[in-house]
């Protein structure tokens, strides 16, 4: 949109001097016809046009920034990446470049070709309670989008997405839908939480997400001077698809889990945004209208059996 700001005062100055002009030259040649003629050929901009040409421009800027955060993350999950793990202990915090995470979870970070952070992954996973974050990052730095899930016993537990649908030069756009659940022996509460902001949430029940807004934000919070990776980093690239074996995330809410791998088979339950789940076997493909075109799982969710249409299955790891 920057270009615009410049485009537009041009414009309406160089239509405002266009007569002028063509009077200065009128002033020089006696033919009236002849007058008229250049006066016309004088006239280099028509107000009407130029209204049509910035509607134009306007539309298509506006069209290219909207739904920015996924398109970030689809970028992201096509290239090649280098994926560190953070080793985080009360004391240090420090990037390795090979997998020292545990059955129970890790701090995944993955760079591109120019040392930028482009995504992280954080999980973890205990007898009584889990917790989820994959996050997205442009070159600059920015959150373009994230998927947060925590689920405690007592206390808060909260689900939600939040992602830049407007990139602006001088404001954004974000879109969050989020679950906030508290839960102790004596009460229960349920919030949901949908709407669009030129900011995002800075607090949900407990959970800091301005800690992940932006890559300075990120640093501070982990108490790290640099988010650089290592030496000898594992090439990998991101595959929407998936394995026997593989283990991913829960993209939307409220995802179906049905009993046969088919839209119109009974739905078992509904899994949150950010459920880790186990890939236990791939199915057919299908090509699904508004959703697009992905295998079925049956999948493992906590001990529930069942089958996932693809489209709402984070894409997973494969080396490159």
């Amino acid at each position: 949109m920057m270009y615009l700001c410049i485009i537009v005062p041009c414009l309406i100055l160089l239509n405002g001097i266009a007569s002028p002009v063509g009077a200065f030259f009128i002033l020089k040649n006696h033919d009236n016809h002849a007058n008229h003629s250049y006066l016309c050929s004088l006239k280099i901009f028509d107000m009407k046009k130029v209204v049509i040409i910035l509607s134009i421009l306007i539309y298509f800027s506006d069209a290219y920034s909207q739904n920015c955060g996924i398109a970030e993350k689809e970028e992201i999950n096509s290239m090649v990446l280098y994926k560190a793990y953070l080793e985080w202990t009360n004391s240090e915090r420090e990037l390795f470049p090979d997998d020292k995470g545990s059955i129970d979870g890790g701090f995944y970070c993955y760079f591109d070709s120019d040392n930028n952070l482009r995504k992280i992954i954080s999980w973890s996973e205990y007898p009584e309670s889990s917790s989820a974050i994959i996050a997205y990052y442009n070159e600059e730095g920015e959150l373009m989008y994230i998927i947060f899930s925590e689920f405690q016993p007592e206390g808060y537990s909260y689900q939600g997405i939040a992602y830049k649908t407007h990139s602006g030069e001088f404001s954004d756009s974000i879109d969050f839908k989020y679950k906030v659940q508290y839960n102790d022996m004596a009460d229960f509460e349920n919030s949901n939480v949908q709407g669009i902001s030129n900011k995002y949430p800075s607090i949900i029940g407990e959970w800091r997400l301005s800690n992940y807004i932006h890559i300075d934000c990120l640093k501070s919070y982990l108490q790290i001077e640099t988010l650089q990776p290592p030496p000898n980093c594992k090439k990998i690239q991101f595959n929407k698809q998936l394995s026997k074996n593989h283990t991913s995330f829960t993209n939307s809410h409220n995802v179906n889990l049905r009993e046969q791998p088919n839209t119109s088979s009974k739905v078992i339950t509904t899994i949150d945004i950010g459920s880790r789940v186990i890939i236990l076997d791939v199915l057919q493909e299908e090509l699904i209208e508004n959703t697009g075109n992905y295998n079925w799982y049956r999948i493992d969710n906590y001990g529930i059996e069942g089958y996932i249409f693809g489209a709402f299955l984070e894409p997973v790891e494969i080396n490159d």
